[in-house]
């Protein structure tokens, strides 16, 4: 009987498939067998071997009919008399000392699963090492065997290759561990899962002893046309974690993964197939009914895919929203700021201006107002200080006044806040209260959720002082117009840099805008026409407003691009709360803009004039 088995599926590798078997025969350590299983191959694959068998009688070869890498390897493991073995596949190649190492290795721990490390060859030269498990100093692998309790990551992490591992070939038997038969892509990830389930004696080489080879165009993993497997794939390891009783340890462990392989696949589909593969994953996605209990305890980067597939029906709109989005999102961490706004004791405002007043403006209503407190200290603490920090609330929603509010709001009146009350006309309170009450002052609106960064106001404040006669916008969007028409608001692109003063900018309220007295058309306070026209729009009808009256927008040199979130989770829609982006990103931001067309269609000439 041979000490180890090693099988290697070969399919159409006829460049490639010398140096995998030199890499083999050539090994130190040479009590083995090796069997090759033709899948079927069209080019010289199959001569090869037999060439290879001629000259090497540890070389066993079967020929069978396209079955795909699922039944060749099952075959290899019927066939194998090693006490171990080990998969190859036919375009990697493997260091001349592996099989020694890991024998060794498993021997000295009684092993029933070995894991060492591979490094993926890419074009150009470039290498990428694949490792199982960071280096940890206080551990000896020579003498260290352990199971899935030591890193539960270790069953459904990324690295579900069967190749860079060597198994004890009567455990594999014992617990029927086989390839499921019916897919012929991503088949290691329920073999590897079962494997690292069932394994009570794992042991760790960390060293590279497999090179991954991922120039092979032909190469199984580089089709697309079996991408959709990955959902075949999900419910086989589901039905796999349920028939093992390990669904509930495993329940956050098999949601990132689910969440992960969905994502990544996605990316790597053909653009042929993503639209298909998009239909099916919303379609998982929304049986999922994930609620924020759950995500919160995802990564960031998956709470925010999973959301945003089950908001866009369609892939196209999907792709779009992304494509307007920032790489990523920015947010506070509230354990470290919360201490700091307890001992805040500054004054967070400036009184001794006598001249034109600087006012910050803002609004909130009481589904928000527990976390209020963290953007109103970023207000608070600005390097250039306002005279007033106004937040109007709507007497309808607090009929308490201020015993509705919480007190960590009411703490920062000691810091200047200023809490004044007015009718419900929704996000507009955040403007048009202030500029009845204060209309020969610059006026600049803040959102609620949002943490402003220290030289917000600054950075505005000078710029104003470039264009003291136009709007100032923090942050905006560029109107696109094709062929006399307004192009959808998901195309305009967010300005990056320093922009002349243009009727084209469109400020986005989250970043802050800058209004000078008498900038903006007498309209602004028809409260019926703007909540018939623009319900959830404000922006939209504050920028009209400017372009009647011939008010031009500023963006300025140091754009917010990237906004710092108050609560991710808000703003990612995985609270009960609506934001006003949740309510205009399927397109009511082009109806409601449309509408102001409508009502006034000189602006549309204006803007077709600039």
């Amino acid at each position: 009987m041979v000490k180890i088995s090693v099988i290697i599926p070969v399919y159409n590798v006829e460049k490639y498939l010398e140096k995998c078997l030199d890499s083999i025969i050539n090994q130190t350590f040479e009590d083995i067998e090796i069997i090759c299983i033709d899948d079927g191959s069209s080019d010289s694959s199959l001569e090869i071997l037999n060439q290879y068998s001629n000259n090497d009688k540890r070389i066993i070869v079967v020929s069978q009919e396209n079955l795909g890498p699922s039944q060749s390897r099952n075959n290899g493991i019927e066939l194998a008399q090693g006490d171990y073995l080990t998969f190859v596949d036919a375009d990697d190649w493997i260091e001349l000392d592996c099989l020694e190492k890991v024998y060794n290795n498993a021997i000295f721990n009684g092993s029933e699963v070995v894991l060492f490390n591979a490094i993926e060859h890419r074009t150009n030269n470039q290498f990428h090492k694949r490792i199982y498990l960071p280096i940890d100093k206080n551990v000896n692998y020579d003498d260290f065997v352990f199971d899935y309790n030591y890193n539960k990551q270790l069953v459904m992490n990324n690295m579900f290759v069967v190749w860079s591992k060597l198994y004890k070939t009567s455990f594999l038997k014992k617990h029927n561990i086989q390839f499921p038969n019916s897919i012929r892509m991503f088949e290691d990830i329920p073999f590897h899962i079962k494997t690292m389930l069932f394994a009570k004696y794992v042991s760790y080489l960390p060293e590279i002893l497999y090179n991954y080879n991922k120039l092979n165009e032909n190469s199984v993993q580089t089709k697309n046309n079996s991408r959709l497997e990955i959902f075949n794939i999900i419910d086989i390891v589901k039905q796999l974690l349920n028939e093992n009783h390990s669904q509930k340890e495993f329940k956050l462990n098999f949601l990132e993964f689910a969440l992960l392989q969905s994502y990544e696949n996605l990316k790597k589909s053909s653009i042929e197939l993503k639209k298909e593969y998009y239909e099916m994953m919303r379609s998982y996605f929304l049986n999922l009914r994930l609620n924020y209990d759950v995500l919160k305890n995802l990564s960031f980067r998956l709470h925010k895919f999973y959301i945003h597939v089950i908001n866009f029906e369609k892939y196209e709109t999907f792709e779009k929203f992304n494509q307007t989005q920032n790489s990523e999102l920015n947010y506070i961490n509230k354990k470290k700021i919360l201490p700091k706004i307890n001992n805040f004791d500054e004054m967070g405002i400036d009184k001794n201006n006598d001249s034109r007043l600087l006012i910050v403006s803002l609004t909130s209503f009481p589904e928000r107002m527990y976390d209020l407190h963290y953007c109103l200290y970023s207000l608070l603490t600005q390097s250039l200080k306002p005279n007033i920090l106004v937040l109007w609330l709507a007497e309808e929603q607090f009929p308490n006044k201020e015993n509705d509010i919480p007190k960590e709001v009411l703490e920062l009146k000691k810091n200047g806040l200023t809490i004044k009350w007015c009718e419900d006309i929704k996000s507009y309170k955040k403007l048009i209260p202030a500029l009845k009450e204060y209309p020969n002052d610059i006026i600049v609106t803040a959102d609620d959720d949002i943490f402003y960064p220290k030289d917000w106001l600054k950075n505005m404040w000078d710029a104003h002082k470039k264009h003291p006669n136009s709007i100032i916008s923090a942050r905006s969007r560029k109107i696109q117009i094709n062929n006399n028409k307004i192009d959808s608001y998901l195309n305009w692109k967010l300005n990056y840099s320093e922009q002349d003063p243009s009727y084209l900018n469109l400020p986005t309220g989250a970043g802050g805008t800058l209004f000078v007295p008498n900038s903006l058309n007498d309209n602004i306070f028809d409260e019926e026409l703007f909540l018939k026209l623009c319900p959830s729009g404000d922006d939209i009808w504050f920028w009209a407003m400017a372009i009647l009256n011939k008010t031009k927008i500023y963006a300025i040199e140091k754009p917010m691009h990237l906004l710092c979130y108050v609560n991710i989770a808000r703003e990612l829609g995985i609270l009960d709360e609506t934001t006003l982006w949740e309510i205009n990103k399927s397109g009511k931001n082009d109806i409601q803009f449309q509408n102001v067309l409508n009502q006034f269609p000189e602006i549309l000439i204006e803007l077709n004039n600039y």
